[in-house]
């Protein structure tokens, strides 16, 4: 069986001379039904050649592609009754699943092909980032979002005994925009700064930092469904030493386990997981609270798990210090909360 990470696309125009009036999910299945038209593509990413496979298309929104890098190496073989060094070529792949109406990216983990997850994330958002403003003559920007579980975000809090730093950074306003409550301020701040990356930095220099899921369940259910990135600098206890951490929400990236042959994966398993992954931080009925959470990669179906959890937030506004409420929260009860924003472009 073979491990594929999650990711969600988010294509967000830059300011440029000329912005074109056309929907940018079209746009994008412009370029993926090329790719599926000529069958194969080559391309160059710092000096080295990488090469497309159209595989399969198991329906109108659904692409298998696979994708490979071109790797040279000198070996010996006998040529004319001598020895000779020749150059050989091997092209190691991947394959990578795309959902063009989720926007999503299931992206096959392969060490042996490419060493870690952020090298292929690279290659990936360099070539749509070319291919979709090379037809619009645009300046758009292609960002791969790891796709987590809110869940995991909130059991590292859970097990803080001091927490120094929170810093939440958003991506601009994506095509599932308006599904998260928090999206609503993402989108305001874009459209008066058109930034590229929009950061709140909540410090405590001693460590007694909250951060009450009231105040924050939203702003990590967007990022953790592919809207940005989180960074929690923590201490928690190990045995009988303390241990200092940074969580990233890139190591959370949900994980699915899929046939190594992905051409024997049926359709309506492959939208079934599809679905889950879309929706795993945002549809309570698809979660099972009965089981308590796991942290096995290959059980998708996660989300909050008490009553207090399942509860809807009414009203989305900036984090601030609140009372502390029976059952909520870290370990951390007291705490000096200092937040700023940061908007930058990267």
């Amino acid at each position: 069986m073979a491990i594929y990470n999650s990711f969600r696309i988010l294509i967000s125009e830059q300011p440029s001379l000329f912005q074109p009036d056309r929907d940018k999910k079209e746009i994008f299945k412009e370029v993926l039904n090329r790719l599926v038209d000529i069958k194969r593509e080559e391309f160059i990413y710092k000096g080295s050649r990488h090469i497309w496979f159209y595989l399969l298309e198991p329906s109108s929104n659904l692409y298998i592609f696979q994708f490979a890098k071109e790797e040279r190496f000198n070996t010996p073989r006998e040529v004319d009754g001598k020895i000779q060094i020749v150059v050989d070529i091997r092209v190691p792949y991947i394959n990578v699943i795309i959902d063009w109406e989720r926007q999503i990216f299931l992206i096959e983990n392969k060490p042996s092909v490419f060493q870690s997850m952020d090298l292929i994330v690279q290659r990936l958002e360099s070539y749509f980032e070319s291919q979709i403003n090379a037809r619009t003559h645009a300046n758009y920007k292609i960002t791969l979002s790891a796709i987590s579980r809110d869940v995991d975000f909130w059991n590292e809090v859970n097990e803080a005994d001091r927490i120094y730093s929170l810093e939440l950074a958003f991506n601009p306003p994506n095509m599932f925009e308006g599904r998260h409550e928090a999206s609503e301020l993402v989108k305001e701040a874009y459209g008066a700064t058109k930034f590229s990356r929009f950061k709140l930095v909540f410090i405590s220099d001693k460590g007694r930092l909250k951060v009450l899921r009231d105040n924050f369940k939203d702003f990590i259910s967007l990022i953790a469904s592919g809207g940005g990135s989180y960074l929690l600098k923590m201490v928690r206890s190990k045995g009988k030493k303390k241990e200092s951490t940074r969580v990233n929400s890139r190591y959370f990236a949900s994980q699915q386990t899929l046939p190594d042959d992905i051409t024997q994966l049926k359709e309506e398993e492959l939208n079934t997981k599809l679905r889950v992954i879309d929706k795993q931080n945002e549809d309570n009925k698809l979660i099972d609270s009965s089981k308590p959470a796991s942290n096995d990669d290959s059980t998708p179906l996660i989300g909050p798990t008490s009553p207090d959890d399942m509860k809807t937030t009414k009203a989305v506004k900036l984090p601030r210090t609140a009372k502390k409420k029976k059952g909520n929260g870290p370990k951390n009860d007291t705490s000096d909360n200092i937040g700023s924003t940061d908007s930058t472009e990267q």
